[in-house]
């Protein structure tokens, strides 16, 4: 089966935090016997995988600037048939599927405009939170996003609740079909750069604690940090580290936080990549996730994948991951103290998760690997296919 893949841009494969989302996708349909070809509008990184990137002419670009004074929606709909036509060539008769990860509306319109032109059936999987916080109802889209989404062989959302939040605006026929993650992050490795030496020191025979994500005001780090506090009252051979960027708003928001005195019991490392978050996915005991709405919630699936527990708050898409009492603790958002509570059941029987370790990373490898995934994203192409098919 041949496969374009669209993606909003083609991140280098450990460039950044969710960088392995693109090219685990991609992974997952070659594992299983797929041609894929990657198109972007974006900007592109390192890519093992053949892409096309769409970018008009010089002229095209001034026409479409000018175009825009006079509608933006007309001007839109200009430039993505221009870049339609631009590989229609290229790509006739050698792509079956068109599969749009859309983090933002372009790549479903892409695949829009490039299914008319190929007479191809168009996939889409959603991972945005807009449909819960930002729109009430399917006529609050813009058209073409509305068109897009309408006209679809098949949608996907990440999670059940992301499928619930777009039924709840209009969107009717969406399945749940999670995120995947590399088979590596499955592997146990062996680290022996400074970096991780100083955290194995740091870490000594503590109990640790670990929090990635980009630090917004929704991730809530104040009852990540409020409730480590809380425990720590009650278990002081317990440490935190807390990884990620976090935005100025955040900082000022919970300025006395940041001014706290935590006596080296926690650390903040900033800005990471995928081959740190692989790393600290296998330094810590468990994952804290204290955010009060999350459409999917990868660190999850990492922490497990290397057979770590997760505690979380029911916010959303968590609450599908851990499902099962094996692979962590479900606790009410918005409450460091509940929070606390359940970083108090994962300690309370860390023998019991450190000797289900391989369980844990099995679950999930079922779950959510590439390979895994890969298979069911095949299914749901074929099924597309074989429908078009008899019409």
């Amino acid at each position: 089966m041949n496969v374009l893949v669209i993606f909003k841009e083609i991140p280098s494969l450990k460039s950044d935090m969710k960088s392995d989302l693109f090219h685990s996708t991609v992974a997952g349909l070659n594992e299983n016997g797929c041609n894929v070809t990657i198109y972007t509008l974006g900007e592109v990184g390192t890519s093992k995988f053949p892409y096309l990137k769409g970018k008009l002419t010089r002229v095209e670009n001034i026409f479409y600037g000018l175009l825009r004074l006079v509608s933006k929606r007309l001007a839109k709909v200009f430039r993505y048939q221009l870049l339609a036509r631009q590989f229609h060539d290229k790509l006739k008769g050698n792509i079956d599927v068109i599969f749009a990860e859309c983090t933002s509306t372009s790549p479903m319109i892409e695949a829009y405009f490039l299914s008319k032109k190929l007479k191809v059936p168009y996939v889409i999987r959603e991972h945005r939170s807009c449909y819960a916080n930002k729109y009430s109802d399917i006529t609050d889209l813009q058209i073409l996003h509305r068109i897009s989404l309408k006209k679809a062989n098949a949608l996907l959302a990440v999670s059940e609740e992301l499928k619930k939040d777009m039924h709840n605006i209009g969107i009717e026929n969406v399945e749940a079909l999670p995120n995947p993650i590399s088979e590596d992050f499955f592997l146990i490795k062996k680290y022996n750069n400074e970096n991780y030496k100083k955290l194995v020191e740091w870490k000594g025979g503590n109990f640790l604690f670990g929090a990635w994500t980009r630090w917004r005001d929704m991730k809530r780090i104040d009852v990540l940090l409020n409730a480590y506090l809380d425990f720590q009252k009650k278990v002081s051979n317990v440490k935190l580290i807390v990884a990620g960027p976090i935005e100025n708003e955040v900082i000022q928001k919970y300025h006395d936080l940041f001014e706290y005195d935590f006596k080296r019991n926690v650390r903040f490392l900033g800005r990471i990549n995928r081959d740190d978050i692989e790393m600290l996915s296998q330094l810590i005991d468990c994952l804290v996730l204290s955010s009060n709405y999350e459409t999917f919630g990868l660190p999850i699936i990492e922490a497990n994948a290397k057979g770590k527990p997760a505690v979380v708050t029911n916010c959303g898409g968590p609450k599908n991951i851990i499902n099962d009492s094996r692979l962590g603790y479900i606790v009410e958002k918005d409450d460091p103290y509940k929070l606390s509570n359940g970083m108090q059941k994962i300690y309370s029987q860390k023998e019991k998760y450190k000797s289900n370790s391989k369980l844990i990373s099995d679950i999930t490898y079922n779950r959510y690997s590439s390979k895994k995934i890969g298979e069911k994203l095949i299914d749901i192409f074929n099924s597309v296919l074989n429908a078009t098919a008899k019409l």
